[in-house]
């Protein structure tokens, strides 16, 4: 597999398998807020949570969230677009596509609604910075950060 293949194939991996854990930590936000933590025994409840509900999504979800956003990936690659603001984009909307394909039919009424709706597509677009950093951002070709030239 061509490195270039692989940098975006790695980077599509990497992006779907953290949306459904950044989705499970947005959506746990308010009510941290409002409970507050009382300790380090309630942040690690907090966090388990977020590994559970993020591990069922991810088990649940993985493979539909991995083909739409190799779509994405694929369209980014065919139209030529390098600059992150567009990766970004394309998350938020793949995290609002799938925001709206979840909650359909249900009441748009409450809090819970809008909370999960945000916290997609704020994970949505982080995905796309994720996806946009491991694979089109390019390192040196020495392959560190830092490389002489």
């Amino acid at each position: 597999m061509p490195d270039d293949v692989s940098r975006h194939v790695k980077a599509l991996v990497i992006a779907s398998a953290s949306a459904p854990y950044l989705t499970s930590l947005f959506m746990g936000l308010p009510s941290l807020a409002e409970h507050g933590l009382s300790g380090i025994g309630d942040a690690f409840e907090y966090l388990a949570a977020t590994l559970i509900v993020g591990t069922a999504g991810l088990v649940i979800y993985g493979l539909p969230i991995a083909i739409a956003a190799g779509g994405f990936g694929g369209v980014l690659i065919w139209i030529g677009f390098r600059h992150p603001a567009i990766a970004i984009m394309f998350g938020a909307a793949l995290g609002a596509l799938f925001g709206c394909v979840l909650q359909a039919g249900q009441e748009r009424t409450g809090n819970g609604f809008w909370l999960i709706r945000i916290s997609m597509i704020l994970s949505g677009a982080i995905c796309g910075f994720i996806y946009w950093r491991i694979a089109i951002r390019r390192t040196p070709e020495a392959g560190h950060a830092i490389a002489e030239p």
